[in-house]
């Protein structure tokens, strides 16, 4: 059934995914991410698009949006663990820097 529906009018659901992708992506983006970040927050988004896109083809029995909140509150989660935006080895950098230039 999901794969009927993806074929059926690949244009127009092509479209419709790279338009949710980005829409996504930049909803879930924050401000000043590094790239690190950036390419997770990418693939939480390819996750929602996906479910959305299962969702409009009447497969998950959600409701719209739903995908998309599903994918942001594990999102949160990720970022609420991870600690910080920056990029893992600009925060090494700025300990190692601190360490080494620390006085005693």
């Amino acid at each position: 059934m999901f794969l009927g529906y993806l074929t059926h009018d690949l244009t127009f659901i092509s479209g419709t995914a790279k338009a949710l992708l980005k829409k996504y992506t930049a909803k879930m983006m924050p401000e000043n991410a590094g790239n690190q970040v950036g390419r997770a927050i990418t693939r939480f988004a390819l996750v929602a698009m996906a479910g959305e896109i299962a969702t409009r083809a009447g497969i998950t029995g959600w409701q719209q949006g739903e995908a998309y909140t599903a994918a942001e509150k594990c999102l949160a989660a990720w970022m609420k663990e991870r600690g910080h935006t920056a990029n893992q080895e600009g925060m090494l950098v700025k300990t190692i820097h601190g360490l080494a230039t620390r006085t005693t």
